[in-house]
């Protein structure tokens, strides 16, 4: 489980989040924490988007968007 956590936005998330409550730390201490998530955002949104709309289009390719009733 850890090795998957390394590639889990929640996992920097509350490491930062614990960091800035419990020690008080500033942005330039939790830099460490923040630049993943900066990374994974700019990796898993498009990343995202471009599979919805895979999925979208397969759904409107099949017809199952249409609506029966």
């Amino acid at each position: 489980m850890q090795v998957a956590a390394q590639f889990s936005p929640v996992t920097y998330g509350l490491e930062g989040s614990r960091d800035a409550l419990q020690d008080g730390a500033g942005v330039a201490q939790l830099w460490e924490s923040i630049r993943p998530l900066l990374v994974m955002g700019a990796v898993f949104v498009p990343l995202g988007l471009f599979v919805f709309h895979l999925g979208e289009s397969y759904a409107k390719r099949t017809g199952k968007l249409k609506r029966s009733g």
